[in-house]
């Protein structure tokens, strides 16, 4: 009987941290349709849009504009300031990673962290007791839109991440799993074209 009991709440669980870790049908400022832009890839997590014969060896490097963190207009301000410390400490992360060099031609990201859903640390220490892994990853959704340098946006990529099951340590904080999420996000996005093209099938 406790086993069952232990097999439905894992269930039931999973199901809803798969739901926080889709993405929605529609994301806030999507790119429009009329942009020139054309969906070359979908999934459950990512939606990858791109003007037509872009092509991301054209350009040797990535220079980072800015990174943006929408916060909901309902959280208190130790909440939105531990979201907005998100953004400040991936800019600085994409900041060591990214070395423009003037004479390669280079695509310009503007990033923007939204839909951010927290960890919560009371409910895997539950979820540990009883399916003996932290359930709740968290998960946030990653918006980059890339631009020329003429300013004409050439492709526009919206991913949502989640955390690890494996980042135990991590789990026990509303934002760890974030920072982790994060972290490996830059680190692949932001030193090749590995985040577009045709280099998605490699992922």
């Amino acid at each position: 009987m406790e086993n069952k009991k232990k097999v439905a709440f894992a269930a039931l669980c999973l199901s809803l941290l798969a739901a926080c870790a889709s993405l929605p049908q529609h994301v806030r400022n999507e790119v429009a349709t009329d942009s020139g832009l054309v969906l070359i890839h979908q999934d459950k997590s990512l939606r990858l849009y791109e003007r037509a014969g872009f092509d991301p060896a054209r350009f040797g490097q990535f220079a980072l504009e800015r990174v943006e963190v929408q916060t909901d207009a309902s959280l208190n301000a130790q909440q939105k300031n531990e979201q907005e410390k998100l953004g400040a400490e991936l800019q600085a992360q994409l900041g060591k990673l990214i070395t423009p060099h003037a004479s390669t031609p280079r695509l310009r990201m503007d990033i923007r962290l939204q839909d951010i859903q927290p960890v919560s640390p009371a409910l895997n220490m539950v979820s540990i007791v009883l399916a003996f892994v932290p359930l709740d990853t968290g998960a946030v959704t990653v918006e980059t839109t890339y631009r020329d340098e003429a300013g004409t946006i050439q492709a526009h990529r919206i991913e949502r991440l989640s955390g690890s099951v494996f980042n135990i340590k991590a789990s026990f904080s509303e934002y760890g799993q974030h920072k982790l999420a994060l972290s490996a996000w830059a680190q692949l996005c932001a030193m090749s074209a590995a985040c577009l093209g045709k280099a998605l099938s490699d992922e």
